[in-house]
């Protein structure tokens, strides 16, 4: 770009356009424009391809710009991850992640005994999240791994019974662990006080 500017014909008093091509006619005694006297197809005049070094330099940079390209993808792949996750989230006015739905599905659910409120489990993770498993698993397990009782049909088996058996038992066991986890959470604070 500087070059360029160097270059036009109508740049400063006296341009170096008009010095090149004046020293070259009077040189050659013949009448030229800068394009007379600039070689063309002459290709790059300095190499962006490869760096001028060593070979040892040159390996070390090569190994580093195929190991910042492999953390560049792991990056891109973890970014379309978040791009994903948060294209599947509500957000309120404020911008904050808003929890409507699971709210309703959790404080509406007539599935535990007990009354649940999701404002007030929600700052335990340990009471929030076993209920919502537990909601879960009673609310989509006739679903998907039962029968279900349509109009005009009668009851009918959408999946076969041992189609999500491993996922409903993984789901039930990981309940129970963190249940027990958080009654035994619970009764060491009522001890220490």
């Amino acid at each position: 770009m500087m070059v360029n500017n160097l270059l036009q014909s109508d740049r400063g008093i006296p341009p170096l356009y008009n010095f090149l091509v004046g020293l070259n006619m009077l040189k050659h005694r013949q009448f030229f424009t800068l394009d007379d006297l600039v070689y063309k197809d002459l290709g790059e005049l300095i190499n962006i391809r490869e760096f001028a070094c060593t070979p040892d330099i040159k390996n070390k940079i090569s190994e580093t710009i195929i190991e910042c390209r492999r953390r560049l993808s792991i990056l891109q792949e973890k970014q379309q991850n978040t791009k994903k996750l948060k294209a599947s989230l509500h957000f309120d006015q404020s911008g904050e992640v808003s929890f409507g739905n699971l709210q309703h599905f959790y404080d509406q659910a007539d599935i535990l005994d007990k009354e649940r409120i999701f404002q007030a489990d929600r700052s335990n993770m340990m009471l929030l999240v076993p209920n919502l498993y537990n909601i879960f698993d009673r609310t989509f397990y006739p679903l998907l791994n039962g029968h279900v009782q349509l109009a005009d049909v009668g009851k009918v088996t959408l999946f076969t019974h041992d189609f999500f058996q491993l996922d409903f038992q993984r789901i039930r066991e990981l309940t129970e662990k963190m249940t027990g986890w958080h009654l035994s959470m619970k009764a060491s604070l009522e001890i220490d006080f």
